[in-house]
């Protein structure tokens, strides 16, 4: 899974400087969130060891630069903030209630 997030975001990362922001959005929302969101049932169960959670995190965080076109070290808080996603992790407790 991680590596066809990760491809799929190379492929927006490729495009972004040819396309608007909001554009670049919609690409994510069609490429990218059916990962997170079809395959939640499958890490669920794997949610228990940290690291797994983390490459989601991190996976997201590369996204949000690539759409925001901000520097790698901008806060991925501010990130996340500025496009109104919530991280995985409070994704996850979501998806226990």
């Amino acid at each position: 899974m991680c590596q066809k997030v990760s491809s799929a975001i190379g492929a927006l990362k490729r495009v972004r400087p040819f396309i608007p922001k909001k554009l670049s959005i919609q690409i994510y929302n069609a490429l990218i969130v059916p990962y997170f969101d079809y395959c939640s049932p499958v890490w669920e169960c794997l949610s228990r060891y940290p690291s797994n959670n983390y490459k989601l995190q991190k996976l997201q965080n590369r996204a949000a630069r690539v759409i925001t076109t901000l520097p790698f070290d901008t806060n991925s808080n501010h990130l996340l903030t500025t496009l109104h996603w919530e991280s995985t992790k409070e994704t996850e407790s979501l998806n226990d209630v």
